[in-house]
């Protein structure tokens, strides 16, 4: 990680600048309090030297600087998107600079937000967890896409915003994932071992806890993978490696289900996006290690 423009370069071309919207809360205190210091100034010609008045004054001021401070704060924060990585912008605090192969994972939750019961909103809580120094987290909601190079009075009033950061966490999480895919592939092929819960992957192929009989790469097909589904494989004579109880449904203290050729791997449910990049890519480029 750099911690400023000087090696901006090694990230590639700029590809999209994410800036801060009008962050909610702050924004939900500045109205109420801008009202109450309107009603308040109207009241002080007769209150002037009323001890509580001038603090209640006091206080409602407070309240707006605060939330005044707040708001464009938020405003100024910025994520500069490159081919090679990202560059995040904060007021007073230090820029950060990462090339996707420094990047460990990005986890994405979508929260649903209920009021009085009832569905209100949605919003993506997404965490990127860098191989060296703090987490970041943000909610893509709170960012709006605009092309390299538009000023902000085009961005605000010229129509040059173009959606949300959302595409800026599906790029990190695919991006991201295609260099830990890199990096497993690599290790294959110096003769290591990936691990995946229960899953085991060799230059061989996959075993499967318990079994130690590696099942060839020509026989996996990944039918799905995500955080709310885990993952789901089709694996030719997958009884012939586990054994004839997997072709009626079953779950296994290992964590996974078999039924026929099907096996799910229940206990790789709500890991991070990048995670099951990296699974795809890996069982795409894998059968190429023994050609």
């Amino acid at each position: 990680m750099s911690q400023g423009h000087g090696r901006a370069d090694r990230l590639g071309e700029q590809v999209k600048v994410y800036r801060g919207v009008l962050p909610r809360r702050p924004l939900q205190g500045l109205v109420p309090a801008l009202i109450a210091f309107v009603v308040l100034c109207a009241m002080a010609s007769g209150n002037a030297s009323d001890t509580s008045f001038l603090v209640t004054w006091a206080c409602d001021v407070v309240v707006l600087v605060l939330c005044a401070v707040l708001i464009v704060r938020h405003t100024r924060t910025r994520i500069d998107l490159h081919e090679g990585g990202f560059r995040l912008f904060r007021p007073g605090r230090r820029t950060l600079e990462y090339g996707w192969p420094q990047i460990a994972s990005v986890a994405t939750e979508r929260v649903e937000v209920r009021v009085n019961f009832s569905h209100s909103h949605d919003f993506l809580k997404t965490v990127i967890t860098p191989r060296e120094g703090a987490r970041i987290r943000l909610n893509a909601l709170d960012f709006f896409a605009s092309e390299p190079g538009a000023g902000l009075r085009r961005v605000y009033f010229g129509g040059a915003a173009r959606g949300s950061a959302e595409s800026f966490v599906r790029v990190a999480a695919e991006q991201v994932g295609v260099a830990m895919a890199a990096e497993q592939l690599a290790r294959l092929r110096s003769g290591g071992e990936v691990r995946l819960g229960p899953l085991g992957f060799t230059g061989d192929g996959m075993t499967i806890d318990p079994f130690t009989r590696p099942v060839a790469w020509s026989r996996i097909r990944l039918i799905e993978s995500g955080p709310a589904v885990g993952v789901r494989l089709r694996v030719s004579d997958l009884p012939q490696y586990v054994g004839a109880a997997a072709l009626a449904p079953r779950h296994t203290r290992a964590g996974y289900s078999t039924e026929g050729e099907f096996l799910d791997a229940f206990t790789l449910r709500l890991r991070p996006g990048t995670d099951y990049v990296a699974l795809g890519v890996l069982l795409a480029e894998a059968p190429a290690l023994r050609d």
